[in-house]
């Protein structure tokens, strides 16, 4: 029940801290720069979290674990909580508008009115459900298919840390080569694919794994800051096409096709195991169904999203003319304040 309830409450905090993002800059440029560092501290504790949570444990609850998983859990709860606080208390919402509100399904009817929205939503979707599959099968495939239960710390080490670093590094690289934020999104899938059929090709080559799945979270996880972006831009062309301000609407389906990934993703890994006759601890004894369903779910999920990604965005809606409309519109709105 209280894992239910902080769901619920962490997907509160979600959709009004991505809302903030069109609140409070309307440039481009500052946007993905929030983007990215909202991204980063997140991949950072998520390393931390994926990669030395059972360390912690011990540390603070010794032989005791449920006091360590406590102890733990609770400094996350404080740092979460201190955190959030900062962020609201001290953010300026400089451009917002209050617009009349309409009936829910005259808002839902406007607001998928907007040519492209459906290829934004099946996007987030593709990019989540790869995304959650790869950081949660992972162990499982180091553990039965590679039987190196010894290494799954510094294999969960290795796909987050880098996928930390590919936020900080690749984001500007990939905007700067392809200039807009789908054809880079776009690129960055691919590569997901091509690392994936490469450590399926090398199966079980260690030095192969650790390189390839570390380049292919790095762009994996780049998926999360594009998805924020196509989030802003899109919040950006409803306002311009419809004169509605949907920016938590908009964060709200965002974290709708969060939380929907998530569930796919872990619907697929556990009907896998269980189809396939899954037993728990049988490090070497598993059967080989067992096994082609672990390293399906861990490489070739992600694939198959990755091009419906792919495809998605190729539909994607916020061209080069619209951009020039959306800055036209805020100049607009800014000489009309400055007036004011």
């Amino acid at each position: 029940m209280f894992y239910i309830l902080y769901g619920m409450l962490r997907t509160g905090i979600e959709i009004p801290s991505y809302a903030l993002i069109n609140a409070v800059t309307d440039q481009p440029e500052e946007r993905t720069k929030l983007i990215n560092a909202y991204t980063v501290v997140m991949g950072i504790f998520t390393t931390i979290t994926t990669s030395f949570a059972l360390t912690l444990v011990s540390l603070f609850g010794g032989d005791n674990t449920a006091l360590g998983y406590m102890i733990v859990v609770g400094i996350a709860g404080i740092l979460m909580t201190v955190s959030c606080w900062i962020c609201f208390a001290t953010t300026k919402e400089r451009f917002v508008e209050h617009t009349t509100q309409e009936h829910l399904i005259k808002e839902l009817k406007k607001l998928f009115s907007t040519k492209g929205l459906l290829n934004v939503l099946f996007a987030w979707l593709g990019s989540y459900i790869a995304f959650n599959i790869m950081m949660a099968s992972s162990v499982y495939y180091m553990m039965y298919v590679i039987m190196r239960p010894d290494l799954i710390s510094m294999y969960m080490l290795d796909i987050s840390l880098i996928g930390v670093l590919g936020i900080i590094f690749l984001i500007p690289i990939l905007m700067k080569v392809f200039k807009k934020t789908e054809k880079a999104f776009a690129a960055s899938q691919a590569v997901v694919i091509i690392c994936s059929i490469v450590i399926l090709l090398f199966s079980g080559n260690l030095v192969v794994l650790f390189i390839f799945s570390g380049i292919g979270a790095m762009f994996a996880t780049a998926s999360m800051p594009f998805s924020a972006m196509l989030m802003t831009e899109m919040t950006d062309l409803v306002k311009l096409e419809t004169g509605r301000t949907v920016n938590g609407t908009m964060a709200a389906l965002k974290g709708f096709c969060n939380k929907a990934g998530i569930a796919v993703s872990s619907t697929i890994i556990s009907f896998t195991l269980e189809t396939a006759g899954y037993v728990a601890g049988a490090i070497g004894q598993e059967p080989q169904a067992v096994l082609t369903g672990i390293s399906f779910s861990r490489f070739m999920v992600p694939s198959v999203c990755a091009v419906v990604v792919i495809l998605s965005v190729i539909g994607y809606p916020v061209t080069a003319q619209k951009r020039e409309q959306i800055r036209a519109m805020y100049n607009e709105e800014g000489e009309k304040e400055n007036a004011g």
